[in-house]
């Protein structure tokens, strides 16, 4: 019980600094060295762990890389007037701007990256700018329908990672599990638009302009999805071509590049990016996620408790679905077994994970749409957390129905 003790210190710490307005790249640099301390790690093991985490090239750095270019993207959208067109063109074809506002985050939920979200941030801004909408609802919205995709898109790592532990095929889970975006688009959909009526003036036109200024504005994201989705080509080097092509098809003079790189570089949302990964590096390094299973074991915890537990517990620390999967799956399996036919542990497993993510303050996705929108983290959680919950109720239903 001392570790959960420990962790539990450690997150209110957090939630005292984010409620006195600090940001969060900091709080997760106090949170990593709390953490450490608590733990009883030296000063020497303590700066090794996040130095190791925050210039690792193959997480921390090449997701700063992306992220910058996906900020050098959306700037050269937004000037060149194609983040205008592309939601003027998609009110024509949908009719409604709520549909507009929705698709794109789910559109590019296809995207399994943590910088997907910064895609359809702002499209979301454009599609709504004229409801008035609080930056939490937006938040809300580009986040949420980021990530419906989760439970059965094949190529989202925790998903492909959950079939091999189990020795399924992915398909075989997708199966089992597709009632859960079904909720997730009922869910957010009420809670993104209640309140909010339908809005189509102005949206009459011909949806056959529609459709070709559409898909000519939506090009260089399309461009990169294909690429990265379809033919696993690297998403650093598409997207930088994606910038390379739209700048020279917007005939961008050279004099203007130092200025568009220049405002596409955003420092607090750098440090951000790196305090997350010093402070997934230093759960690593202590200790504090990989002894969570013994404490749990030791206490005789119900087993439904567990299955429930372990994964919620380790993805709300870690913020990524392969990483509750990559520690808690393995010790449920040689706990549990091999799922049976009706998988139903497994997937109430996966699921409580994806709950966890879903609410955990280090997930990237969240951190920086919220950064994006300046949102409150009440204004957020007032939305997210009851969605979150509709999901896992769900979960919870079809572990004892079926």
């Amino acid at each position: 019980m001392e570790v959960i003790l420990k962790i539990a210190l450690v997150l209110a710490l957090m939630v005292a600094l984010l409620a006195r307005r600090v940001p969060l790249g900091p709080v997760m640099l106090a949170a990593s060295l709390a953490l450490g301390l608590l733990f009883g790690m030296s000063p020497g093991a303590m700066g090794l762990a996040a130095l190791r985490a925050a210039v690792d090239f193959r997480t921390t750095v090449y997701l700063v890389i992306i992220l910058y270019l996906i900020s050098v993207l959306e700037n050269l959208l937004r000037t060149g007037g194609l983040l205008a067109r592309m939601v003027t063109a998609l009110r024509v074809i949908f009719r409604d701007h709520r549909l507009v506002a929705s698709f794109m985050p789910a559109f590019i939920g296809f995207l399994p990256s943590a910088g997907g979200a910064m895609f359809s941030a702002p499209l979301v801004r454009e599609a709504t700018r004229s409801l008035g909408l609080s930056p939490g609802r937006l938040t809300f919205i580009n986040y949420w329908f980021r990530h419906i995709w989760e439970a059965v898109f094949p190529l989202y790592p925790g998903l492909i990672l959950a079939a091999a532990l189990a020795g399924l095929p992915v398909s075989a889970l997708i199966y089992r599990m597709w009632p859960y975006p079904v909720m997730a688009v009922a869910a957010g959909w009420m809670l993104s638009w209640t309140g909010v009526p339908r809005e189509t003036d102005g949206a009459a036109g011909d949806v056959k302009k529609a459709w070709r200024d559409a898909l000519l504005t939506m090009a260089p994201v399309l461009f990169v999805i294909v690429a990265v989705v379809a033919l696993r080509i690297d998403l650093a080097l598409m997207t930088g071509l994606a910038c390379l092509g739209l700048a020279a098809g917007l005939r961008l003079p050279p004099k203007k590049i130092p200025q568009l790189l220049w405002q596409a570089f955003k420092p607090m949302t750098l440090l951000l990016i790196v305090g997350v990964m010093v402070f997934k590096g230093m759960l690593e390094a202590s200790g504090a996620v990989a002894a969570l299973p013994g404490v749990l074991a030791a206490h005789r915890i119900p087993q439904v408790l567990i299955i429930f537990l372990l994964p919620f517990l380790t993805g709300f620390l870690t913020g990524i679905s392969q990483g509750y999967v990559a520690v808690s799956f393995p010790l449920l399996l040689g706990m549990m077994g091999p799922p049976g036919g009706d998988l139903g542990w497994y997937v109430l497993a996966f699921i409580s994970g994806l709950f966890g993510v879903y609410l955990s303050p280090s997930h990237l996705c969240l951190v920086l749409t919220r950064e994006y929108f300046g949102a409150g983290w009440g204004g957020v959680y007032k939305r997210l957390l009851p969605a979150s919950l509709a999901v896992l109720a769900l979960a919870v239903a079809l572990y004892y129905l079926l």
